[in-house]
């Protein structure tokens, strides 16, 4: 109770709440989007995706991870058993100069003992905000803020009974480097990819698309040859240029 309510504090000073479903749901104040239009977005999303909509989600905890091409799923309903899916995605392009896009994906369950193993890394960015409501964040050595949507983004959801919570985080391998906010952040994503082997799923994933040209959601593209996918680097799947 003492920590929800140390959360809830928190929250209530970095993030907008809005009651969905009896359940709080706490997104960022600062978006370049309002908040009817976030929750669209999110909606189209789950549903290309067919992800569970988590401010309706009933367990006992669950947590999403999102990053370009991949989506990792951990819940449990008792914290005593785990579970976990990976939803490996890429959008095939189609005519030129059309934004007619075709999203293909595949579901990886998780092994419950990597569940387990990754609900245990969540633990230590519980109590992080929002990656714009922490003091210096995309601002550069002299206090400018700068622009990173050259950079790429983490997504994490949570949900629990009572409360569900989106934040995010812009290019955090920059503020790492200056902002021990960001150094966590990245300890934990390095942590999850190692963990859970996104890459190698990733590519066991591209091996079995048809031929054409594709992109994970950022500026990164790939094209399919003769059912040959080209290996893309760590920082390619993370959506760097």
């Amino acid at each position: 109770m003492r920590t929800f309510c140390c959360l809830l504090i928190v929250l209530l000073l970095t993030g907008t709440l809005v009651a969905q479903q009896g359940k709080l749901v706490i997104i960022p104040k600062v978006m370049p989007i309002d908040s009817q239009t976030f929750f669209r977005m999110k909606r189209e999303r789950e549903s290309s995706l067919q992800l569970m909509d988590l401010t309706k989600s009933p367990d006992s905890f669950h947590f999403r991870f999102y990053q370009f091409g991949h989506v990792a799923d951990i819940w449990t309903d008792d914290f005593k058993t785990f579970h976990g899916q990976l939803t490996n995605y890429a959008y095939k392009e189609g005519k030129r100069n059309s934004n007619d896009r075709k999203v293909l994906f595949n579901k990886v369950s998780i092994d419950s003992s990597l569940a387990r193993q990754a609900f245990s890394l969540t633990r230590a960015i519980d109590d992080l905000p929002s990656g714009e409501a922490i003091k210096g964040w995309d601002e550069d050595s002299t206090g400018q803020r700068f622009d990173v949507s050259d950079g790429y983004t983490f997504s994490i959801e949570t949900s629990s009974p009572r409360v569900y919570q989106f934040r995010t985080y812009g290019n955090p391998a920059s503020q790492s480097r200056t902002i021990k906010e960001g150094k966590k952040v990245m300890k934990f994503v390095d942590s999850l990819e190692s963990l859970i082997s996104f890459s190698k799923s990733y590519s066991d994933f591209q091996g079995k698309l048809k031929p054409g040209s594709y992109t994970n959601g950022s500026v990164t593209h790939f094209i399919i040859l003769k059912k040959r996918a080209r290996k893309l680097s760590k920082g390619m799947l993370r959506g760097k240029k």
